[in-house]
């Protein structure tokens, strides 16, 4: 049996400049500052973004420093009870 031929087309790959590369990532800069001004609400997710990780790592160090507390706060309560059998004991 033979094969119909394909009628799929292979890809055909272009060299492209650094020039043209250059003018593409221009390009891209601005159409992404003009999607930022004419959809601020995008612009609105990045600093949420910010917001969100900066709300992120105060939390850890809230957590860090209440653990921190919480150990202090046993070792001072193992003083008391040494404390408090030296003074029994003498």
């Amino acid at each position: 049996m033979s094969r119909p031929p394909s009628s799929q087309t292979t890809p055909q790959f272009y060299r492209v400049s650094e020039r043209d590369l250059t003018e593409i990532e221009l390009h891209s800069v601005d159409s992404i500052n003009d999607l930022h001004r004419t959809h601020p609400e995008h612009s609105h997710k990045v600093q949420q973004g910010g917001a969100i990780r900066m709300l992120t790592e105060a939390v850890r160090k809230k957590e860090a420093a209440a653990t921190e507390l919480s150990l202090l706060i046993q070792e001072l309560q193992a003083l008391r009870l040494n404390l408090t059998s030296m003074r029994g004991g003498t």
